[in-house]
C-alpha cells in the first residue's frame, strides 16, 4: 500500500510539471518560437551589414574623394547605404528589445524601407540615363517609370496598419504586429521588380545594339543571326563579346538586377 501511495505520488509529480504556466498559455508557445526565429534572424543581418559596412569604408572613402564636381549619385548611393542601415537597426530592435513604443520604431522602419528602395533603383535609373544620355525620350520614359515605382513602394507605410503594439510573453514586452495586408505588401514587392526588370532590360539592349549594329557583320560583334550557334549565346549571356566598360556595366547590373 506504502509502494502504491507511493507511485501515486510520483505520478502525481509528473503530471504536475507538465501543467501549462497560466502566466504563459500553451497556444503562444509557437508563435514565441516564431518570434525567437525572427529576432535571431534580424540580429545576424544586422551583424552582415556591418561587416559589410566596414570591410567597404576604402572603397566609399575613395568614391566619396572622387565625387567632384558631379556629387549628385555619390549622395544618392550613401542615402541609400545609410537609410539601409536605419532599416536593419530599426527593424532588429523592434524585435529584440523589450520596450513599450513600438508605433514609433515601426514608422521609422517604414520610413527607412521607403527611402532605402527608393534610392536603390534610382541608382538603376541613373544607370540607364548614363547609357541613354543622348535620348531624352527614353530618359523621360524610365523616369516616369521610377515614379511609378516610388509610388508602390510608398505602399509600405500601410501593409501593417494599425501599427504594432506591445505586448508580454512570458514577463517580456514584444512588439507584435497583426492583420498583415497581403495586397499592399504585393504592391511594394512588384513595383521595384517592374522598374529593374525593364532598366536592365533596357541597358542589355543599348549595349548589344552597339555590339551587333547591323546583320551584316560589320560592326564590333557578329550578326544577330550568329545567336543561334552555342558559343555566341554564351557570349550574350556572359557580355564577352563587348568592350570592357561595356563588359563590366553589363555584368554588374546583372549583380545588381539579381
Amino acid at each position: 500500500m506504502h509502494k502504491l501511495s507511493s507511485r501515486s505520488c510520483y505520478t502525481m509529480s509528473n503530471s504536475s510539471s507538465v501543467i501549462p504556466n497560466p502566466v504563459f498559455p500553451l497556444e503562444l508557445e509557437d508563435e514565441l518560437h516564431q518570434l525567437q526565429i525572427t529576432m535571431a534572424i534580424a540580429t545576424a543581418t544586422m551583424g552582415m551589414y556591418i561587416w559589410d559596412i566596414c570591410i567597404h569604408l576604402t572603397e566609399d572613402y575613395q568614391l566619396l574623394s572622387m565625387s567632384g564636381s558631379r556629387p549628385f549619385p555619390t549622395i544618392v548611393y550613401f542615402v541609400a547605404r545609410l537609410s539601409s542601415l536605419g532599416f536593419v537597426f530599426t527593424n532588429t530592435f523592434e524585435l529584440t528589445l523589450s520596450q513599450a513604443n513600438c508605433a514609433a520604431l515601426s514608422y521609422a522602419s517604414v520610413g527607412f524601407t521607403i527611402t532605402a528602395l527608393g534610392c536603390v533603383t534610382f541608382l538603376f535609373f541613373l544607370r540607364l540615363r548614363a547609357v541613354y544620355y543622348n535620348n531624352h525620350l527614353v530618359i523621360l520614359l524610365f523616369f516616369a517609370i521610377w515614379l511609378g515605382n516610388l509610388a508602390c513602394i510608398s505602399m509600405a507605410a500601410l501593409i501593417y496598419f494599425p501599427p504594432p503594439y506591445p505586448m508580454k510573453f512570458a514577463g517580456t514586452t514584444y512588439c507584435v504586429k497583426d492583420d498583415l495586408k497581403i495586397g499592399y505588401a504585393s504592391i511594394t514587392a512588384i513595383g521595384p521588380l517592374v522598374h529593374d526588370t525593364c532598366v536592365f532590360l533596357a541597358i542589355s539592349y543599348r549595349l548589344f545594339k552597339n555590339s551587333f549594329p547591323d546583320g551584316s557583320g560589320s560592326g564590333p560583334g557578329h550578326s544577330v543571326e550568329s545567336l543561334k550557334k552555342s558559343g555566341d549565346v554564351e557570349k550574350y549571356v556572359l557580355g564577352k563579346n563587348l568592350p570592357h566598360l561595356s563588359r563590366a556595366l553589363f555584368q554588374h547590373g546583372q549583380l545588381l538586377y539579381l
